[in-house]
């Protein structure tokens, strides 16, 4: 139960120098300040909200909001829209600042043979298949393992993620390695085995 308290509209009621205030003013005067007096409806609890200085939406309309946010609840977007609004909506514990950032859905790389990041640099500017006869398969002969695949996979999703993807498509040596790497880095993939 709240105590109210309506002094203004009674202020004015008995202050001799306000005389042309109607009773349908007083009223709506004392409604205004009853309603201001009640509590406001509290934030839903989100897990996190993401805030960017551009939103990316992927809606029909293909809308980029300006000081935009995106609320997140039990992994799913409840909301998105201007970051005013999913403020006074919504309170998480994790708050992503977005300053100077663009929010937008994550990339798909669509071809990739993650683990070969370690062979990065090894034989540039050649033809493809002098590049896999005379470099990258005697290399894969002599290196590739459980290990070198599952490191080799890290590094890439750690590049992935900075990037700013998050799925990706897979095809190389032992797919049970680079799945369970890709799920232990947080990302989602397509995985499978290598074929020429």
């Amino acid at each position: 139960m709240h105590n109210f308290r309506l002094e203004l509209p009674l202020m004015l009621l008995i202050n001799p120098l306000v005389k042309t205030f109607s009773r349908k003013t007083l009223v709506a005067l004392q409604l205004i300040v009853f309603m201001s007096a009640l509590p406001s409806k509290a934030a839903e609890q989100v897990d996190m909200i993401v805030f960017g200085e551009y939103l990316v939406t992927m809606n029909e309309e293909q809308r980029i909001i300006e000081n935009g946010a995106v609320a997140v609840k039990n992994g799913d977007i409840i909301a998105i829209g201007k970051a005013a609004k999913i403020n006074n909506l919504y309170s998480a514990n994790k708050i992503i600042k977005g300053e100077k950032r663009i929010l937008m859905p994550g990339l798909i790389n669509g071809h990739t043979h993650t683990a070969m990041t370690l062979f990065r640099g090894m034989a540039d500017d050649l033809q493809l298949m002098p590049w896999l006869n005379n470099y990258i398969f005697p290399m894969e002969g002599k290196f590739v393992n459980a290990e070198f695949i599952r490191i080799g996979t890290e590094l890439a999703c750690w590049e992935m993620i900075r990037g700013g993807t998050t799925t990706f498509v897979d095809m190389y040596f032992y797919p049970e390695v680079i799945s369970q790497a890709t799920i232990d880095c947080g990302l989602r993939g397509i995985i499978g085995s290598p074929s020429i």
